[in-house]
């Protein structure tokens, strides 16, 4: 998810993250605190007070649901590539993106470097946002043409039709590659949400590490979030 700054932020403890008006964050994490949101700038991982930003809204982000409801949601939409992207269960902090394939619904997880971006397969993203609109207009299974789709797209034709032609292989792992049809998948749909490929944390915290003091608190002891200054 993505969010713009409405106010700029100086942070007064070492766990939050300061901002200038107009910023662009990655919110990681909006439910472990009701007025303090993890998010990411430039490589750096913080809290941010939820009311001096303003999260982009995606009809796609589902938050905290589970593999089996993701599952129901997209087979009650009846189409392939209808898809949700949600918190994964297994990894804290992480995201999984769960994608129709008509029968049945597939579940990848969302990978990142320790540079922040996003990544399925060999195309890296600054955002998920990003990431989606990339897969919209590609197909994201190897074995078959699956666009993600939107509900409020199911009239419309799909972005792109015709018959699927694989692109070269640059996986270090060419030979387990999926698109040569042996081997393991790098990035390809797993049995079990503790299956599911694990990304990559930067920095190393783990999520929610620094949590003191939030949760119906407030974060150290100060009940609410800051107020925004006017400060630009």
């Amino acid at each position: 998810m993505e969010s713009v700054a409405l106010y700029s932020f100086q942070a007064t403890e070492k766990d939050e993250l300061p901002f200038q008006k107009g910023d662009t964050l990655k919110i990681l994490n909006m439910e472990d605190d009701q007025n303090w949101y993890k998010a990411e700038l430039f490589g750096r991982e913080g809290f941010v007070p939820k009311n001096y930003i303003k999260v982009k809204p995606h009809p796609w982000y589902a938050g905290r649901v589970s593999r089996q409801l993701a599952e129901e949601r997209l087979l009650q939409r009846n189409h392939p590539g209808a898809f949700l992207i949600r918190d994964s269960e297994s990894a804290p902090g992480e995201f999984s993106l769960s994608v129709s394939y008509g029968k049945d619904v597939q579940h990848f997880k969302v990978l990142r470097e320790r540079n922040g971006k996003y990544f399925l397969w060999e195309e890296k993203f600054n955002s998920l946002n990003e990431l989606v609109d990339f897969y919209r207009m590609t197909t994201i299974a190897k074995e078959q043409q699956i666009f993600l789709w939107d509900e409020d797209q199911s009239q419309q034709v799909p972005p792109w039709m015709g018959p699927w032609v694989p692109k070269p292989c640059r996986s270090p792992l060419e030979a387990q590659c999926p698109c040569r049809g042996t081997g393991t998948s790098l990035a390809g749909p797993q049995g079990g949400e503790e299956q599911e490929r694990r990304a990559v944390l930067p920095g190393g915290r783990a999520p929610g590490a620094a949590q003191r003091g939030r949760a119906g608190q407030g974060r150290a002891g100060q009940g609410t979030h800051p107020r925004p200054s006017g400060q630009e």
